[in-house]
């Protein structure tokens, strides 16, 4: 199973608060100040979480699931191994490094692009999802193993 990070915590509060008219409105519609709200939209404070009431409250108001939906697929999101984790690792290390001169291309006069940013942000997350499943892969190797 895999855990949303505190980031993608902050991002859902935030896409939640946003989804019911802002911090004011969503104060309004729980029981929670708008500094606590404003709170749980930092992914650097991942000690104040929205609580489950609160995340209730504002989803029912705004007749949405999408914080709900994210924690559901915590749960019941499949898991992707590879059949042969050496070879997916020898792929990852000629992919990571094509991303990292595109990175320190884009970087070479000290400012990155919009564009720039988002094709190097979408790279670097594809290469993060493709670690994990190196991981899950090893892991999975190691368990059967341990279980031979």
């Amino acid at each position: 199973m895999d855990r949303l990070s505190a980031l993608e915590h902050a991002h859902l509060a935030r896409r939640l608060i946003e989804h019911v008219g802002g911090l004011r409105k969503a104060a309004d519609l729980c029981r929670v100040r708008e500094s606590d709200l404003s709170l749980y939209q930092n992914p650097n404070r991942p000690d104040r979480s929205m609580p489950g009431d609160v995340i209730s409250a504002l989803q029912v108001a705004g007749g949405t699931t999408l914080y709900s939906d994210a924690q559901r697929g915590e749960v019941d999101a499949p898991v992707t191994v590879v059949a042969d984790p050496m070879h997916h690792a020898c792929g990852l290390i000629r992919d990571a490094s094509d991303v990292l001169a595109a990175v320190q291309e884009s970087m070479a006069d000290g400012s990155v692009s919009a564009s720039d940013f988002s094709n190097c942000d979408h790279e670097l997350a594809d290469l993060e999802e493709r670690i994990s499943i190196l991981r899950k892969g090893l892991r999975s190797a190691h368990l059967r193993e341990v279980r031979a």
